[in-house]
């Protein structure tokens, strides 16, 4: 996905990109304002790229949890106006993490950064 504006915040539950179980996944040069998760990534998801983008949610921007996330590469994103932690692990049973990379992201206004 390249090149999306995600403009929504009308209600308390709308994420801006919600993946679950995924493989494979490109997104970049994308704005997302959203009231929920700006890109949420649940279950088991490999082989993920975020680059270039802009974010700004009512809660959290990258959260991670539930399954098996690995080869995760978030880079070169700004996030702004961030009232929940912009990245969040949810570690719980079966939860493993392996090979995330996160560089050269840009947080401004924004509670958190990290939480667990």
């Amino acid at each position: 996905m390249e090149g999306l504006d995600i403009h929504n915040r009308v209600n308390h539950n709308n994420d801006g990109f919600h993946f679950i179980n995924c493989e494979y996944v490109h997104i970049s040069n994308c704005d997302v304002i959203c009231q929920d998760d700006a890109c949420a990534l649940f279950g088991s998801c490999r082989f993920v790229t975020l680059s270039n983008c802009t974010f700004s949610t009512r809660w959290s921007v990258f959260p991670y949890g539930g399954g098996v996330a690995e080869n995760i590469t978030v880079s070169d994103c700004l996030t702004t106006q961030t009232f929940g932690s912009p990245i969040k692990m949810c570690c719980g049973p079966g939860s493993r993490f392996e090979n995330m990379i996160f560089s050269n992201l840009v947080m401004n206004n924004v509670t958190g950064p990290i939480r667990n």
